[in-house]
């Protein structure tokens, strides 16, 4: 389980998911605390192959940059993600043995709920991408919350906050 408290959202897009990193960023939100988690459609691996393989700088753009430098390619049962920020161990940990797909298991971890995560996972299969933030100070919660909402991000959902 993550320690703590955390809110989440998905972007429709990669401008989309852009723009609330951006935002976060000039809030002054720790990039040590935002994790993002996107279907991997590039073909730089081979299908089968290694399950974990760090994804050079060259590779990523825009909020992954700034959240992690570099991101993980996991594999799961769904395919190929990759994940950026403190959600790379959470993601790694639940894929392996777990009744649902990756996504779906590791969201569970982090404490949402069997129909919300299996929702998560769907759209995240289907090209949106999520964000998620670890919440340090009450009122961060607050600030996130309408980070979200003013860049039109959907199923925004707070847990433990």
């Amino acid at each position: 389980m993550i320690h703590y408290p955390f809110i989440l959202c998905l972007a429709a897009s990669s401008t989309q998911a852009n723009q609330i990193v951006d935002h976060l960023k000039l809030e002054n939100f720790s990039k040590n605390h935002i994790s993002t988690l996107l279907v991997d459609q590039s073909q730089n691996y081979e299908r089968g192959g290694a399950e974990n393989l760090k994804t050079s700088e060259s590779e990523l753009e825009g909020p992954w940059r700034y959240i992690a430098g570099t991101g993980e390619r996991i594999k799961s049962g769904a395919g190929f993600f990759i994940a950026a920020g403190p959600i790379i161990p959470i993601m790694n940990h639940a894929k392996i043995g777990m009744a649902f797909g990756g996504v779906c298991s590791g969201l569970i971890r982090m404490g949402i709920p069997l129909i919300e995560a299996k929702n998560y996972e769907e759209k995240i299969l289907k090209g949106n991408i999520l964000l998620s933030v670890e919440i340090r100070k009450s009122a961060e919660i607050y600030r996130a919350k309408n980070i979200f909402k003013d860049a039109e991000a959907f199923n925004i959902f707070a847990m433990g906050a």
